[in-house]
């Protein structure tokens, strides 16, 4: 049985010349890394837990209540997702002043926003430059029309459909690569605005909870009496 898609290649790298075989062999390796790219991201953001880290801030607050900030500190350390990662940061930076703890919590932020936008921005790039490269198969394209019809007028059936195979075929091609990935770009980063938002959350539900600061505040007064 004859494979349809390999026909049509078949068909295409014959008559599109090499100029257009190589720019859509271009746009195949770029669809191909940018395959890789959505599934290293999907299993990334398949590790992390769902509820917003709502779990693990629960955990940390029951700990912190009875005034246990060693199992509060097991409770992130146990656990490699995104939240306990901040959540440990605020723990360790629990008794800084609060100009250090500020610092720690953005350090921490900054390296798992970058994290989760790791290759986002080759992803970006494909997205920009595919339907370019498309259009650039369209330039091909005409330019062997117009070599064929100087050549030898309108008789050259072949030439003719292979230039315009050529610029209709690669425009598509680019501009399907970058639809395809420019979607699943957006979700992506739709989903990094939530996590972050959750971040944020759990770093102010933790913060704010009166027992957080109590121990130190405790120990100030201690501190003053003596």
């Amino acid at each position: 049985m004859i494979n349809p898609i390999s026909l049509f290649l078949n068909n295409f790298l014959t008559s599109g010349g090499l100029g257009g075989s190589i720019i859509l062999l271009v746009i195949i390796l770029l669809s191909i890394y940018g395959l890789a790219i959505v599934f290293e991201r999907r299993k990334t953001f398949a590790r992390i837990p769902k509820g917003g880290g709502k779990d693990v801030v629960r955990r940390i607050i029951s700990s912190l209540e009875i005034d246990d900030i060693a199992e509060a500190k097991v409770q992130t350390s146990s656990r490699k997702d995104v939240y306990s990662r901040m959540l440990k940061t605020v723990l360790e930076s629990r008794e800084c002043s609060k100009a250090i703890f500020e610092e720690n919590i953005s350090k921490t932020f900054l390296k798992i926003s970058s994290d989760l936008e790791r290759n986002l921005a080759s992803l970006a790039t494909i997205v920009e430059f595919s339907p370019l490269i498309g259009l650039l198969g369209t330039i091909v394209g005409l330019m062997k029309i117009f070599g064929s019809i100087s050549e030898g007028g309108l008789g050259h059936h072949e030439e003719l459909a292979g230039g315009i195979s050529t610029a209709l075929i690669t425009t598509a091609a680019g501009l399907i690569v970058a639809i395809f990935f420019g979607i699943i770009l957006r979700s992506y980063k739709s989903k990094i605005e939530d996590i972050s938002m959750n971040i944020e959350n759990c770093v102010s539900d933790v913060v704010s909870h009166p027992s957080f600061f109590q121990k130190n505040t405790n120990d100030d007064m201690e501190s003053s009496n003596n």
